[in-house]
């Protein structure tokens, strides 16, 4: 299963504009990817998402996307670590709901203070551009697969490709 945690910053740019943040979000409601959620993370994407609705007159149902993120969410207790490991205390929310699952390895980040992690617990972090690469990459070359063979994708409906057409659509 593909995990990861998404910062509100990456959920709340994914819900209100197209761009790759989007793109991550799309990954998760055709089922790339399984969001790992917290009760805290959801409350600050809630309060986010409408602070984001209000100052920017956008029309977006919400209370969709939060829906949702609700039902198809991998929910967990986050595990708590006794010294600040960002330099911002309220993103430490997201490095322990990674640890609050065991085979979640990634989170997905825009903000600078989570991007400059050095893999904190062998953490993963990702911008939404090199996430959607590094998915773009694992579908072209699977675990397991010779080099130089060529994969076999099937041509979808969004990438006549083949290739998951997720980094590159620009719906």
């Amino acid at each position: 299963m593909n995990l990861a945690v998404i910062d509100t910053a990456v959920f709340v740019a994914g819900v209100f504009w197209r761009h790759e943040p989007h793109r991550c979000l799309k990954a998760w409601l055709r089922g790339r990817m399984t969001p790992v959620m917290t009760e805290e993370i959801l409350a600050e994407y809630e309060a986010a998402l409408e602070q984001a609705r209000q100052e920017q007159h956008c029309t977006t149902d919400t209370a969709l996307w939060m829906n949702t993120l609700r039902t198809s969410a991998l929910w967990v207790t986050p595990v708590p670590f006794p010294d600040e490991v960002c330099r911002d205390p309220k993103d430490n929310k997201f490095v322990e709901a990674a640890l609050g699952e065991q085979e979640c390895y990634t989170i997905i980040a825009r903000d600078r203070g989570l991007t400059v992690l050095a893999k904190p617990f062998g953490i993963d972090l990702y911008t939404p551009r090199e996430w959607l690469i590094q998915q773009q990459a694992a579908s072209i070359n699977p675990p397991g697969r010779r080099p130089g063979s060529s994969p076999s994708l099937p041509a979808t409906e969004d990438s006549p490709t083949g290739v998951n057409g997720i980094l590159s659509e620009s719906k």
